[in-house]
């Protein structure tokens, strides 16, 4: 994970600065998402994703105003969530079905009814 000092340290290179500029002059100097220009609002380069931190494509970057970034940092947050609840779910599930019809058992059940098997266990678990 990243540190909020590695991050500025980031933010405040060169690099970083071109990327930026690069952003705003693809996006005419206009939020992406309402459309206010510079002349108007105070316009930010907001990552989409921080896989590729330090090395974006330009795809990874959206100019957005300070208004509409603080939502954008919201969903991608939820999407985080969405995305950590998906492997925790995923992690638990090829656990139980190791347990239960061992190590092979991709290969020898089909998934869809082993988690349909997961799910009903899960519900037990929770009645008791």
């Amino acid at each position: 994970m990243l540190s909020k000092e590695e991050y500025q340290q980031y933010i405040n290179s060169p690099t970083w600065k071109q990327k930026r500029a690069a952003a705003l002059e693809r996006a005419q100097h206009r939020c992406a998402i309402c459309g206010f220009s510079k002349w108007s609002r105070t316009l930010e380069v907001h990552h989409v994703t921080y896989e590729r931190f330090r090395h974006e494509l330009p795809e990874d970057l959206v100019v957005v105003c300070t208004q509409c970034h603080i939502k954008e940092d919201k969903k991608r947050a939820e999407r985080g969530a969405v995305k950590s609840q998906r492997a925790l779910h995923a992690a638990q599930l090829d656990g139980w079905a190791t347990k239960v019809y061992g190590e092979y058992w991709k290969e020898r059940h089909d998934p869809e009814w082993v988690e349909e098997q997961f799910t009903e266990w899960l519900e037990r678990r929770a009645q008791n």
